[in-house]
């Protein structure tokens, strides 16, 4: 399976990029593509990869995702999540987009 990741930072089109994703969901996968963004992951897959905390956002501070634990957990959950979704749909590439 091939893997595209796209992590956007701020002001660069990112909004449209995971828009047009969201819109052509159901084209996707008729070409065996399963694209997950950030309202199907919940703005949780920049503390996914994340090791070290510098800046956190308002809703990361709310989530208390300056704590370790908390951030190992968001991590088990979204590897859970990533892995049922390519389990269900057996795609062919994985499109995984996140703003910020």
């Amino acid at each position: 399976m091939k893997c595209i990741f796209h992590l956007g930072p701020p002001k660069t089109g990112s909004t449209s990029i995971q828009a047009f994703l969201r819109q052509n969901k159901a084209i996707l996968r008729e070409r065996n593509i399963l694209a997950l963004t950030d309202d199907e992951l919940d703005r949780k897959l920049p503390f996914f990869f994340r090791k070290k905390i510098g800046y956190l956002t308002t809703w990361a501070k709310q989530m208390g995702l300056d704590r370790e634990e908390k951030r190992a957990a968001l991590r088990a959950n979204t590897d859970e999540y990533i892995r049922d979704q390519i389990r269900m749909y057996q795609p062919e590439k994985l499109v995984l987009s996140c703003e910020n």
